[in-house]
């Protein structure tokens, strides 16, 4: 909502500098909003699929996969990482896949 706000002001602004430092307040509000979009992502991940990818139900490993697929379409750079590839290739390695 500050973004937004600070995007409406800077369009109103005919003056320069007002309106360059309401951009980089709008530019600044929404990196932090990725940030913590990122953050909190990356915080449910390790809260749960971390603990449930390897669980004796099919059905809750497979739940944790789709997640882990939603969240590498939604960040597709964290695929790279190998905080979360060790996850898919042991996944993708299941000996008891259904």
């Amino acid at each position: 909502q500050k973004r937004a706000t600070a995007v409406r002001q800077a369009d109103a602004c005919t003056a320069g500098e007002r309106r360059d430092a309401l951009l980089n307040v709008s530019s600044s509000l929404r990196r932090k909003a990725e940030f913590a979009m990122e953050h909190v992502q990356v915080t449910i991940l390790q809260g749960v699929f971390v603990h449930r990818y390897r669980d004796a139900h099919a059905s809750i490993r497979a739940a944790s996969i789709r997640s882990l697929g939603r969240y590498i379409r939604n960040v597709p750079a964290e695929l790279l990482k190998t905080q979360w590839l060790k996850y898919l290739g042991w996944s993708l390695s299941d000996k008891c896949a259904d």
